[in-house]
Parts: structure tokens; C-alpha cells; sequence
């Protein structure tokens, strides 16, 4: 009666680790995501334009290959000679990491009503930057989902010899 007791107790005991593994399986797998991969963006809105005043976008860490064009009808680029990108910086506002676009010498480019819209390549907040780190991310979740399969087989086995030698007398 005691080993019987014992087997369920064990199962009962793998079969929480194993739904508590899969929770935090989920929740990392989520995450690695977002961490490991750019993201398009287009038609960012910038508002008003206004000369040398500093427009922070909290929402990235870091933009490449950057093009902005003007609201007008026309939809005309905007030369980079025009405005200053910086990466990585924070916002003296919400002390967010952040990137800062200031505008310069933009005379034809901006007015009132007229707004500024960025298109390029983002990281989003929580970027991993280093290739060997988004690796080791990715390589994370499969050991992890190893050890899940691993636990899994254990307790399959285990209850299939336990079941055997009941069923045989042993």
C-alpha cells in the first residue's frame, strides 16, 4: 500500500513540475520573440515640427535605415541632412530608453499643420544586441523544452513498469 501511495505521490509531483514548467515555457517563449527580432516600422507620426526640438520615441531602442517624409499631399522626403537620429538614448522626460530625432535647418519642411512620418528598421525595447546572446536565448528554450520532454518520459516509464509488475505479481 505504501509503494502504491509512494508512485501516485511521485506522479502527482511530476505532473505539477510539468505544468508549471510548460506556464514558464510559455511566458520565455513569448518573450524571446520580441527580444531576438527587428521590426519593420512605417508611418511613424512625429507631429509638428518644430527647428532643433528633440522628438523621443520610447517605444524603440534603436532605428536603421531610416527614411521620413513630410504630411504634405505630396509626401516629399525628407533629406537626412535635415534631421539627426540618435540610438539608445534617454529621455530627460520619462527617463525611458529611447531615440531621439532632432530636426535641423528645415526650411520647405515643416509649418503648423504639416507633420513628419518616419518609415525603417526598429529594435523594440528589450532588444537583445549581441548575436551570441540572441542565440543563447533561443538555445534557453530548447533545453528547456527538453527538460520538460525528459520529465515527461520519465514519469511515463515509471508508471508503465509500476503497472507491469502489479499486473504480473512481482
Amino acid at each position: 500500500m505504501q509503494k502504491k501511495a509512494q508512485t501516485m505521490g511521485t506522479f502527482l509531483l511530476g505532473f505539477v513540475a510539468v505544468i508549471v514548467a510548460i506556464a514558464l515555457f510559455i511566458a520565455a517563449a513569448q518573450n524571446i520573440g520580441s527580444a531576438t527580432n527587428t521590426m519593420a516600422v512605417t508611418e511613424i507620426d512625429l507631429g509638428a515640427i518644430t527647428n532643433e526640438t528633440a522628438i523621443y520615441l520610447t517605444d524603440y531602442r534603436a532605428l536603421s535605415d531610416v527614411t521620413i517624409q513630410n504630411g504634405t499631399s505630396a509626401g516629399l522626403a525628407v533629406g537626412s541632412t535635415n534631421w539627426t537620429l540618435t540610438n539608445n538614448v534617454i529621455d530627460p522626460t520619462t527617463g525611458e530608453l529611447s531615440v531621439r530625432i532632432v530636426p535641423d535647418e528645415i526650411t520647405g519642411y515643416y509649418g503648423a499643420a504639416i507633420h513628419w512620418f518616419l518609415n525603417g528598421t526598429a529594435q523594440p525595447q528589450g532588444y537583445i544586441d549581441t548575436s551570441a546572446g540572441r542565440s543563447i536565448a533561443g538555445l534557453i528554450l530548447i533545453f528547456a523544452a527538453l527538460a520538460i520532454a525528459v520529465i515527461i518520459i520519465t514519469m511515463s516509464n515509471e508508471g508503465l513498469r509500476n503497472l507491469f509488475k502489479d499486473k504480473m505479481g512481482r
